[in-house]
């Protein structure tokens, strides 16, 4: 068998681990939820939407089963046109599938869309739809919503109002409006019982989990369940969420090239957030555009040169704008996917969405830095202490698969604020191994609750920079200095 044919199928079955964890964690738990939602009175619909996931899970899974049979009795060049078009609509059916469910569907397709250093094409094309463009609600339930939690009506409220959400995501969506005033605002508005649809998605996840153990390396898998269920529930909050947008606002006001909206707080309540409106494109759409002109035969030389500045200074501000909240405010924005994200005009960033964000008090600042800075000069004692000083546990105690843990979600990070010496795609693969082989000898027991949300985090960023691999060497500097101070 030739190496694209064994290449074909290697592919296809780590595919089909991944839909056959999907369909077991359905499996597993459908008569529990069905037996807690008939007690609510509820049995019927939330039966009907564990079902439709359940098929349509069931049909990814059977797709990529026949894919990697398939491969052995195709041509080379026949297995991975077969294998595109497989991705393709199993890409197709899963963003379908989360626009009719919406909730945690959403969540996951957005959290898949901004991973494009390891995801497939096709995938990422098609779950980019979820940033920002999820099945809007009813117009009439919106304005209603709007007047009852804001004591009058939305003609009172605002001179104009768009009922056409300029951006619809899981838990809400987002109308331009203009205030009597004259200040043109973004209504951010929950949908109405999405508290019922995240319950029903939260009984998921953790069965999700613990189906997709065996695909991932052993890990402290509940403390990564306790954390995105708790993360996920502040989401519905908004008092909290206007709170840390106000401070991250006025936080990056003293930071060069990012900026977040400001709340406008006699507009708000417990299910509207209402806040300055912030122009701007979708960040991946500008590197994307910058990306053709570098890869365009045809360009001129001053039209390359241009594209490379903007792509390597939006991505520095970008990294920039999250080590400062990390280790400056100590509060960070914790949903980094590609729709949250606007480049304006002039090259500003925009941060949106603080539903997800992180707060780390100065000691756990303190100790990150010490462990990047560990990291960066390779003091592995150092690092095995802060690890473990963090809150980082092996079974056996020894810090190697620590170590390992912590280069695999962190090295894209560090190659970043070395200049851009950025890992080789052809040993990404290895890389893995060789953590899963280290973690399924020594397992990481134990992770801080607060390095969740740090890792996707820093996990995003890093696949948003593999991807694009910029020149940072103009940054680096700064960053070394501010982590080896």
């Amino acid at each position: 068998m030739s190496d694209a044919h064994v290449q074909a199928a290697q592919v296809a079955r780590a595919w089909l681990r991944v839909a056959d964890a999907l369909l077991d964690a359905v499996e597993s738990i459908a008569w529990d939820v069905r037996q807690r939602w008939s007690a609510a009175g509820d049995s019927a619909k939330q039966t009907a939407r564990l079902a439709r996931a359940g098929r349509t899970l069931a049909t990814i899974a059977a797709s990529y089963r026949l894919q990697s049979t398939k491969a052995a009795f195709l041509t080379e060049a026949g297995a991975i046109r077969s294998m595109q078009k497989t991705h393709a609509r199993n890409a197709k059916r899963f963003v379908k599938l989360a626009e009719k469910l919406g909730g945690g569907f959403i969540k996951v397709g957005q959290i898949a869309s901004a991973r494009p250093d390891l995801l497939p094409k096709a995938w990422i094309d098609e779950t980019t739809r979820l940033q920002d463009s999820a099945p809007p609600v009813d117009s009439d339930a919106v304005l209603a919503l709007i007047a009852e939690d804001l004591g009058a009506s939305v003609d009172a409220r605002f001179a104009e109002f768009e009922e056409e959400p300029i951006a619809a995501a899981s838990i809400g969506q987002v109308h331009r409006a203009t205030t009597h005033d004259g200040r043109e605002v973004a209504v951010k508005v929950r949908r109405p019982g999405i508290e019922e649809l995240i319950e029903t998605d939260l009984a998921l996840l953790r069965p999700f989990l613990e189906a997709m153990a065996p695909s991932l390396p052993p890990m402290d898998l509940d403390t990564i369940a306790d954390q995105l269920e708790a993360t996920i529930r502040e989401e519905l909050d908004y008092g909290r969420e206007r709170d840390r947008m106000e401070r991250v606002h006025d936080f990056l006001g003293g930071v060069d090239g990012i900026r977040a909206p400001k709340p406008v707080d006699e507009l708000c309540g417990p299910r509207v957030l209402t806040s300055t409106f912030e122009p701007g494109i979708k960040i991946t759409t500008r590197l994307d555009e910058w990306r053709a002109i570098l890869e365009d035969e045809d360009a001129t030389d001053e039209a390359r040169e241009e594209a490379r500045m903007l792509r390597d200074r939006t991505l520095c501000r970008l990294l920039d704008g999250y080590l400062q909240q990390v280790l400056g405010a100590g509060l960070f924005q914790a949903d980094p996917h590609p729709g949250n994200i606007l480049v304006d005009d002039d090259g500003t960033l925009v941060l949106l969405d603080f539903g997800c964000a992180q707060e780390l008090s100065d000691e756990r600042r303190d100790a990150y830095k010490r462990l990047m800075r560990a990291l960066f000069v390779n003091d592995d004692e150092t690092a095995a202490r802060e690890l473990e000083a963090l809150g980082f546990r092996t079974k056996s105690g020894d810090p190697a698969s620590l170590r390992l843990f912590a280069d695999a979600l962190l090295g894209d990070l560090r190659s970043a604020m070395e200049g851009g010496d950025w890992t080789d795609p052809n040993l990404i693969v290895e890389q893995i191994e060789e953590l899963l082989g280290a973690t399924e000898d020594d397992p990481v027991e134990q992770i801080p609750a607060d390095f969740v949300l740090l890792a996707r985090v820093f996990g995003t960023l890093g696949g948003l920079f593999l991807h694009h691999r910029p020149d940072t060497s103009s940054h680096a500097p700064k960053w070394m200095a501010a982590f080896l101070a």
